[in-house]
């Protein structure tokens, strides 16, 4: 069966308050994220997905985590009509897998969580996502459609990357391969990407702009990786926040506005990379509780 992938950044659209957030659990501000989730009913159920389980729901979906770190969602005989809405959430310093009934797979980042039917019925099939997913869709014939804060996406056949976090002045969009079309309620338009390039919208000004791009900088981390060309330490900082689960703090706003490049595995600690852009620029850090304080 053809698979299509794709992947997803958008934050703070739907609501984390009707499901509220686990305790936080006390770290090392150094350790990198490991595998976790929750699973969050409609009827206000809360699965720790850490602990291995199965059930099976009145609507038929047998819901299991037997495979470490992926969750799966299987359709079968249902004994209510009544499908079932289900929620993963993943907190900060964590990620996680999916599989849903319709055998496309999600990869869910850190601080980001997906509203989906226990399976999809009808014409077609619709997520809403917050923060940051890369998916593996299979063609089924019914379009597969993401919402996120906004923008909603088509998928005709694609793979591609979304960053549409609220905090950001900026949704960006890029294309690996294939095609997407992007509609923008808000300006009653949409966009049909080429590969390899990018779509971005200002949100303070409504500029539009579209330029090629090296893809693989919006694709790293589900391959493990983190991977900066070029880019200011706000945006480098901000996904390090939500992998290691700490406050970066600039002691000069000039620090935020510096740019860097560099690589690194997700499972080295976070001193790893503050030591190497310590060591190719004249940036000192020192830690206090849960911040990382920049000064020069």
């Amino acid at each position: 069966m053809a698979v299509i992938a794709l992947s997803i950044i958008a934050l703070n659209y739907f609501t984390f308050q009707e499901n509220p957030v686990p305790e936080k659990v006390e770290k090392n501000i150094f350790d990198p994220g490991s595998k976790k989730a929750y699973l969050l009913s409609m009827k206000g159920e809360k699965i720790d997905l850490s602990e291995s389980f199965e059930v099976k729901k009145e609507d038929g979906t047998v819901i299991s985590n037997k495979s470490e770190g992926v969750i799966s969602f299987e359709k079968t005989k249902p004994v209510k009509k009544t499908i079932e809405q289900q929620t993963i959430y993943v907190p900060k310093s964590g990620e996680y897998e999916l599989v849903l009934a319709d055998g496309s797979k999600v990869f869910l980042n850190s601080e980001s969580q997906l509203t989906f039917p226990s399976y999809f019925d009808g014409n077609t099939r619709r997520v809403e996502l917050t923060g940051e997913a890369y998916f593996e869709v299979e063609k089924d014939g019914r379009p597969f459609i993401i919402q996120t804060p906004d923008l909603s996406i088509e998928v005709l056949g694609t793979s591609f990357n979304v960053n549409a976090y609220q905090a950001n002045p900026y949704i960006n969009t890029t294309l690996v391969e294939g095609s997407i079309r992007i509609h923008l309620p808000k300006k009653e338009e949409s966009f049909l990407l080429k590969p390899e390039h990018n779509f971005r919208l200002d949100k303070l000004s409504d500029e539009i702009s579209v330029q090629r791009v090296n893809t693989d900088i919006y694709t790293a981390w589900i391959k493990g990786e983190f991977m900066f060309r070029n880019q200011p330490l706000t945006e480098i900082f901000a996904q390090l926040e939500r992998w290691y689960d700490f406050k970066i703090v600039y002691e000069n706003s000039n620090i935020a506005k510096m740019r860097f490049s560099g690589s690194a595995e997700k499972v080295r600690p976070l001193n790893y990379l503050l030591n190497q852009i310590q060591a190719v620029t004249d940036i000192q850090y020192r830690s206090e509780g849960d911040k990382i304080i920049l000064y020069k």
